[in-house]
């Protein structure tokens, strides 16, 4: 695999903690837990291998590893389901494909992305040199069926003014 620049600062080799696995990049997060479930998987204990036993306590480190990796991932694929959501929609996705997609109902889809869209909206606002999006936006909130947000445009974006970053 390529490797990838890492833009957070001295990341931990192995995190054990939520502090630690926060400070690896995602991606590399992401492989380190399959690395781990396999490990894990490979070494599996029954459950009847009581709390304290050698072989149970040798696996703290990777058990910790997981938990705060996991964790750690976990937060940050939130973050970016409000964006993957608007990218899908100006690429062409309906609202149930979205919902088939998240595996949530329409209302938390919306909910979550309207969220984020009315923060980038505020972020244009704020810096208005900043290139704005406000047709991908209520193209967006229009799939979305979302009612209390802006007018929605006649059209989809297409990347020129107002289209998606």
């Amino acid at each position: 695999m390529t490797d990838l620049p890492n833009l957070y600062p001295d990341p931990p080799a192995r995190p054990v903690t939520y502090a630690d696995a926060q400070r690896v990049h995602p991606l590399h997060l992401a492989r380190r837990v399959g690395d781990v479930v396999r490990w894990l998987g490979d070494t599996d204990l029954a459950l009847d291998v009581p709390p304290g036993e050698p072989r149970r306590v040798a696996r703290l480190p990777l058990e910790l590893e997981h938990l705060a990796s996991v964790r750690a991932l976990h937060d940050h694929l939130g973050r970016i389901t409000a964006n993957r959501i608007h990218n899908a929609v100006i690429s062409g996705a309906t609202a149930e494909q979205v919902t088939l997609a998240t595996g949530l109902s329409s209302d938390e889809v919306t909910a979550i992305w309207t969220t984020w869209s009315d923060g980038q909206r505020q972020l244009e606002r704020d810096l208005p040199d900043l290139p704005q999006h406000t047709r991908a936006y209520d193209y967006v909130a229009k799939v979305l069926g979302v009612v209390d947000g802006p007018p929605a445009a006649a059209a989809a974006p297409d990347g020129g003014p107002g289209g998606q970053r």
